[in-house]
């Protein structure tokens, strides 16, 4: 009898940690490509064209049309980063990463939740690409590494 339940609890432990695995989930949509986990689901968002979220973590992207920015003066990446944490109503120290993409951290309250940001832009062909990774304000620090290894596998047209 006591082997049996030694047996039948080894077995569910395992049982548990294989159902913890994640697999890899690549997604795409205007013109964004990242791999995530299958933890992750796509949701229609108004103002967001590219939006995921899971239990822990959301991933939001924009794009916008560097010709209609020229308009404005924003012909670059440093330009077009200071524009939109301007337009967020958001100071923050701006980093360049060794792939290119400029990126920075910041907070924002939601419905009386604080959550914390790493917001990333990228420059296209065609187009400058706002994303931002996000989760609750608590958890950044420790999320940090993950989202750089999220926005290693961020591909854009």
């Amino acid at each position: 009898m006591k082997k049996t339940i030694q047996v039948l609890t080894i077995f569910l432990l395992l049982s548990l940690m294989v159902g913890c695995q994640t697999e890899k989930k690549t997604f795409e949509k205007n013109g964004v490509s990242i791999t995530l986990t299958d933890r992750f689901i796509e949701k229609e968002v108004v103002q967001v064209g590219f939006y995921l979220e899971s239990n822990d973590h959301i991933f939001m992207s924009n794009r916008e049309s560097k010709e209609s920015l020229s308009y404005i003066g924003v012909s670059n990446l440093s330009q077009y980063t200071t524009q939109v944490l301007a337009s967020a109503g958001k100071t923050a120290e701006v980093h360049t990463s060794e792939d290119g993409y400029r990126y920075a951290y910041y907070e924002s309250v939601v419905n009386d939740q604080s959550f914390g940001y790493m917001l990333l832009t990228f420059e296209g062909e065609d187009h400058f690409y706002t994303m931002n990774f996000g989760c609750l304000s608590k958890n950044l620090e420790k999320n940090k590494s993950l989202y750089f290894q999220w926005a290693k596998t961020i591909v854009i047209e």
